[in-house]
């Protein structure tokens, strides 16, 4: 019997007060693998681009917006069971 845990990861902020939103790109999909401080997407923002890294290896679980879709600070962008492998 293999027990999932279950990360969510939330994105903290911009690194910069003056940006508040940004657009979504994915460069993973549910299923993939992986690994930690591996770019899972990509935020573009008027200002600069940013890319959220996994603190975590594992798989992808669920993906919690959709490409294209707007993200703000403090929005849950993914889900990852870091116990598969």
């Amino acid at each position: 019997v293999r027990f999932k845990t279950e990360y969510t990861f939330t994105f903290k902020d911009f690194g910069a007060e003056s940006i508040s939103e940004g657009t979504l790109n994915w460069s993973k999909k549910v299923g993939d693998y992986v690994e930690e401080d591996e770019e899972v997407c990509t935020i573009e923002t008027s200002k600069a681009t940013v890319f959220p890294n996994s603190p975590n290896s594992g798989v992808l679980l669920k993906l919690l917006k959709e490409d294209g879709a707007t993200v703000e600070a403090g929005d849950d962008l993914w889900v990852i069971d870091t116990d598969a492998s």
